[in-house]
């Protein structure tokens, strides 16, 4: 990253606040706004308390301050101990990525801390009930200074549903580093499909379901193989489910989970197509990575996924919930020619060149963060 900095600063100390470093997307996110405005010459430090640290190594590479309060872990400790980490702190602003963190960053406000708070939701309400604990959080939403939704499905909602937050919300669409996800030039549609998922396995993903639609697609015939990367071994009964239904299925050698890696921009180049079965999401990490690897997407019709991926021209979008649905879009896939497969992964290229740019992404937060500093000129990132 090449920048000028400049000696006129109304900000220097950003305090991030997160649950862990985990190989999720919101955790991606997050570690990567962190080493931009590191590049900028704004101190940085991370603030964890669960132990879970998939995406650490970024964070030294990029020479962030790091501090894991194992202690926090405790739900009775965790506001008395982050409160006074802050206070020996003293940043300028806090971001904080999720809902515990949020309401944690909400609550510290509360008790009188001095600082911007920026809260970003990294999920989307859109068509789930509304539960105490959400309207416990985003009336506490009215401490932020700044409510940041990585959707503009979310946005809406909020807007919506709580009108006295309006003022305070912003969309930033997630940030994806097209050089690192980039197509390889020799890759081609084999005979064999190799679809690609990427996400954790809980109900959200859909993952059942998915499995489901995958059996039927191998009972009509289709030569299909598919490698879901998330999977974290003996995690809950959900995923010990989605186990149980591979053997039921007889799915073993054409379906398999593999663990989270850093290195996924490898395995989305080694796959033809890239599927995503969620029932609800924000905006995905993994559907815009595919996309800038040039792969043929399919996907859920759900909350902005419409708005990256449209049906029958970069991609196929079904009813999550309708098993035949998932399985004639695998099955429209299938119908296309070759060079129409191409076209189709060339196009989502071309879309993600143009909208997932990481200079956009740091220049919308710099607006919140740090509106009286105009001089910032960012060259590269």
């Amino acid at each position: 990253m090449n920048t000028e900095k400049t000696n006129m600063r109304s900000i220097n100390t950003i305090l991030f606040i997160i649950e862990s470093l985990g190989p999720g997307g919101a955790e991606r996110q997050l570690v990567g706004l962190a080493a931009m405005l590191k590049g900028l010459g704004y101190e940085i430090v991370v603030f964890t308390y669960t132990k879970n640290e998939f995406y650490l190594p970024f964070l030294i590479e990029s020479d962030v301050k790091y501090n894991r309060f194992d202690k926090a872990s405790s739900r009775s400790k965790r506001l008395f101990i982050l409160s006074n980490a802050v206070n020996k702190l003293a940043p300028d602003v806090v971001i904080s990525f999720n809902d515990g963190p949020n309401l944690l960053s909400c609550l510290l406000r509360v008790f009188g801390h001095k600082f911007k708070l920026i809260v970003s939701e990294r999920n989307t309400n859109q068509n789930l009930k509304l539960t105490f604990k959400d309207i416990v959080k985003f009336n506490f939403y009215r401490k932020a200074d700044y409510i940041v939704a990585n959707s503009f499905t979310q946005k809406e909602f909020i807007k919506n549903k709580f009108t006295t937050l309006t003022n305070k919300l912003f969309t930033i669409t997630n940030f994806t580093d097209i050089n690192i996800f980039s197509p390889i030039s020799s890759q081609t549609i084999k005979n064999t499909t190799l679809c690609i998922c990427v996400g954790r396995l809980v109900p959200q993903k859909n993952v059942h379901l998915f499995i489901k639609a995958i059996a039927k697609l191998k009972d009509k015939g289709y030569m299909l193989k598919v490698k879901w990367y998330g999977y974290v071994q003996d995690e809950d009964e959900y995923s010990s489910k989605c186990l149980s239904l591979i053997k039921y299925y007889n799915l073993q050698k054409i379906f398999t989970f593999e663990e989270p890696t850093k290195l996924i921009h490898d395995e989305y180049q080694k796959a033809n197509l890239f599927c995503l079965p969620s029932l609800h999401e924000g905006y995905p990490n993994a559907l815009c990575e595919a996309m800038s690897s040039g792969l043929p997407v399919l996907c859920s019709n759900v909350s902005d996924n419409p708005i990256l991926v449209v049906n029958n021209v970069n991609g196929f979008v079904f009813d999550p919930n309708d098993i035949n649905k998932i399985v004639n879009s695998f099955i429209n896939f299938f119908s296309l020619s070759k060079l129409e497969k191409k076209k189709m992964g060339e196009l989502n290229r071309s879309k993600a060149k143009s909208i997932f740019s990481k200079e956009v992404f740091l220049k919308k937060y710099l607006q919140l963060i740090d509106p009286k500093n105009n001089d910032l000129n960012i060259r590269s990132i």
